[in-house]
């Protein structure tokens, strides 16, 4: 006598031999084709709509056009696996916190922030998915 659990799993494995092998077919029609699902991952990749805030111990003011960039970065630098962003902005840099989409630190060109950081981007070039270089990291 076979057990119940391992009937239905004979059962199952016959439905998916059926289906593979020509027999009935349970196989949904796709609702959209694949170039539809890839022009609209396209339109909305790189924009995840949320902003950036600064930390307000920082005294950071930036435009509502940096900050727009900022975003875009951080939503670039998320999508490479950056967790922590070195921004090069004229003679001041930064440091986001991707996760968290928050600037944390600030310092000038010279001496940036002395915090831990996996990625670099310039607030001075246009937004696009190549802005964000990923650092590697040697397990410091």
């Amino acid at each position: 006598m076979i057990p119940l659990a391992a009937a239905g799993l004979i059962g199952g494995a016959v439905q998916i031999a059926k289906t593979i092998f020509g027999g009935e077919s349970h196989a949904k029609p796709a609702s959209s084709s694949f170039e539809q699902l890839l022009a609209k991952a396209k339109e909305s990749f790189g924009s995840s709509g949320l902003g950036v805030t600064v930390e307000p111990s920082l005294g950071v003011h930036l435009s509502a056009e940096q900050m727009e960039k900022l975003a875009q970065l951080t939503d670039h630098a998320d999508a490479r696996g950056v967790t922590s962003l070195l921004v090069q902005h004229g003679d001041m840099s930064y440091v986001v916190d991707v996760a968290r989409r928050q600037i944390v630190a600030k310092g000038d060109a010279a001496t940036p922030p002395a915090l831990r950081v996996d990625g670099f981007a310039s607030l001075e070039v246009s937004a696009q998915q190549d802005d964000v270089v990923p650092m590697p990291s040697f397990g410091i």
